[in-house]
């Protein structure tokens, strides 16, 4: 075999194209791919479709919400749909809508505020808790849900007519920020959405709803008992006395103790037979007292569950019915002389002091009680300021200390002015005082512990300048002279009723309101008497216009409470006395006082309405109108 010393191997050729392994390893990561786009494709889809699902299940949610805030009426009336028996727990299940890809299931639960238990029929609030379930395409069970959570508040719809007022109307601060037809001495009871009112003379107390000032239940007070004799031992103080009914955690007021430390407003701790106890921290120096009274009270910032009080609820929310009735004496009666008169108050009957009877309406009589007191306002002789050191909040007790001896005692009201924290500026009542030198002083005020404040120059301590009382309490210390003013001072509790001829009302009452004297008589001579009524055009709207707030002869369809509905009671053979529309010329001659007056009872006589401001009941242009407010059409509110 020939062999060539130069001869070289041949080169191979170049290759091109895939194996068959690459190949493979190019069509898995497409593979891959391929999944991973329709893995994503699934996603937006199952996606797309819950957020459909959502949407339509917080529409449902919502639809139901505002179908139970649509209440009509706050209780049950002739098909309305109401608050108390229509806001509560419930299910449906065909709730889904046209076209949608699941079925839907709704339920929800109506609880009180503290989100567990059940509602009342009659809370101030109910919360509600809306429910949608389904099931997304994943799954054959309820596997998705939304959830909505609101409060309902238990307003009466007819009081919210100032919603529709515009923005141009101010705001009006209304006093301790509840409803203006809340009387003014009721006490905020604790979560700020009640308060509670005792009418004189007392026996009851009655809780107001704040936001519409419907009376919601009633709670039977204990009666004032007579104190024989108190002891101390320690900072355990024992009361015996007569007629007592008081029971654990009640607040009673102490008075007329001839020891005044043992005074004030305190809160008992035990109770038995003929005696109570109550803790005075730090005791006096006295360890035995006489005499005295005992009285249950209410405090601002009362909690009624804690508070011995058993309360009734009412079925059918009450409307609260007040004013006065004043007294002339003399002849000739004139608009100024029945604008703060001071004659001899007169007696009504103790069980039914007046009378609301529906008869010539058409209508059925309310249910009501009616209580009334003869009342004085006295003025405070001594109102020189005490200067304040300092002041500090525990508990809901506020305790001041003054640069030396302030001289108030307990029981009187106060008003603080001039501090660095406005939270303390107010008017309250003194609970205790200190010993023995009256330099601190306590009062009630609920809110969050505060202080020490340092009293300021300006920061001061003063009595009101006036206080009204029962003509039968005696005068507290630092208050004297004649009274600036006497009344009678009355309070009923109506209870409305449907009217079943007007579906779209809410519970009214119709009636008019009469006195029922005690010792004294009415009639047109000068041994008997008149009683005339404080009515007239208040709003301009003329006679055929009258309101049921501008007091006329029969009040029809009333959905809410009404004060300021006052008499005057004159001799039988005057006249009620007539007045002009009030002049707000913002002069010194500006007469600000409306106090026209037309008879009342006896019925059937003539009442006198004046053309100018020389009018009195005897004498000057007048022009005579029959009272025939029976008759006129009355516009409601």
């Amino acid at each position: 075999m020939n062999c060539h010393p130069n001869h070289q191997p041949l080169q191979r050729r170049a290759q091109a194209g895939f194996t068959l392994i690459e190949a493979l390893v190019a069509l898995l990561v497409v593979s891959f791919g391929m999944l991973a786009i329709a893995g994503m494709q699934t996603t937006l889809a199952r996606s797309s479709d819950l957020a459909k699902q959502r949407s339509e299940a917080v529409r449902l949610a919502q639809i139901k919400m505002e179908q139970l805030r649509s209440f009509d009426s706050i209780v049950s009336g002739s098909g309305t749909w109401n608050y108390s028996t229509d806001v509560v727990s419930g299910a449906d299940a065909a709730v889904t809508p046209a076209n949608s890809n699941t079925a839907f299931t709704r339920s929800w639960t109506v609880t009180g505020t503290d989100g567990v238990t059940a509602a009342g029929a009659n809370d101030a609030q109910k919360w509600i808790h809306v429910l949608v379930q389904w099931a997304d395409r994943s799954s054959t069970t309820l596997n998705q849900s939304v959830r909505l959570d609101s409060t309902i508040a238990r307003n009466n719809p007819t009081a919210l007519k100032g919603l529709f007022a515009g923005q141009a109307q101010p705001k009006v601060r209304q006093p301790k920020n509840r409803n203006l037809n809340i009387p003014y001495p009721a006490v905020t009871l604790g979560g700020g959405t009640q308060s509670a009112f005792i009418p004189p003379p007392g026996g009851v107390a009655y809780v107001f709803d704040n936001a519409t000032g419907n009376i919601l239940s009633s709670c039977p007070v204990p009666p004032t008992a007579t104190i024989t004799s108190l002891s101390r031992i320690g900072s355990t103080v024992t009361v015996l006395a007569t007629g007592h009914s008081f029971v654990s955690g009640n607040k009673v007021e102490i008075s007329g103790v001839s020891v005044s430390a043992f005074n004030g407003t305190f809160t008992v701790v035990s109770a038995t037979v003929g005696s109570f106890t109550y803790t005075l921290s730090p005791p006096p120096s006295a360890t035995a007292a006489t005499l005295g009274t005992a009285k249950f009270q209410l405090v601002e910032g009362l909690d009624l569950a804690s508070s011995g009080l058993t309360c009734t609820t009412f079925s059918t929310p009450a409307y609260l019915l007040s004013g006065y009735v004043r007294f002339f004496d003399g002849s000739n009666p004139s608009a100024s002389d029945v604008e703060n008169t001071n004659g001899t108050t007169r007696d009504l009957v103790t069980a039914t002091p007046l009378t609301i009877a529906a008869s010539g309406t058409g209508k059925s009589d309310p249910v009501y009680t009616c209580y009334a007191q003869r009342q004085k306002v006295v003025s405070a002789s001594n109102v020189n300021p005490a200067a304040i050191s300092s002041m500090t909040r525990s508990g809901g007790v506020v305790t001041v200390t003054t640069s030396g001896s302030h001289g108030f005692p307990v029981g009187v009201l106060i008003a603080t002015e001039g501090l660095s924290d406005f939270t303390f500026e107010g008017s309250f009542e003194i609970t205790t005082v200190g010993v023995p030198n009256n330099s601190t002083l306590t009062y009630l005020q609920p809110g969050p512990d505060a202080g020490p404040i340092t009293g300021t120059a300006s920061s001061k301590i003063k009595l009101i300048q006036q206080i009204t009382l029962s003509e039968a309490d005696p005068v507290p210390s630092g208050y004297g002279g004649q009274p600036i003013s006497t009344f009678v001072s009355y309070a009923c509790v109506v209870t409305p009723y449907d009217d079943d001829s007007l579906v779209a009302t809410p519970n009214a009452w119709w009636g008019k309101v009469t006195l029922n004297p005690s010792g004294w008589a009415l009639g047109t001579t000068s041994s008997t008497y008149r009683v005339c009524r404080y009515s007239g055009d208040y709003k301009g709207g003329g006679l055929a216009g009258m309101t049921n707030s501008q007091h006329p002869q029969y009040f029809r369809r009333v959905t809410g409470a009404l004060d300021s509905q006052n008499f005057l009671v004159i001799r039988g053979d005057q006249n009620c006395p007539g007045d002009v529309p009030v002049d707000f010329g913002g002069n010194s001659v500006s007469d600000l006082f409306n106090t026209n007056t037309v008879p009342h009872q006896p019925t059937g006589v003539l009442s006198y309405q004046c053309t100018n401001s020389s009018c009195n009941s005897q004498s000057g242009p007048k022009t005579t109108i029959e009272d025939s407010n029976l008759t006129l059409p009355i516009a409601m509110e």
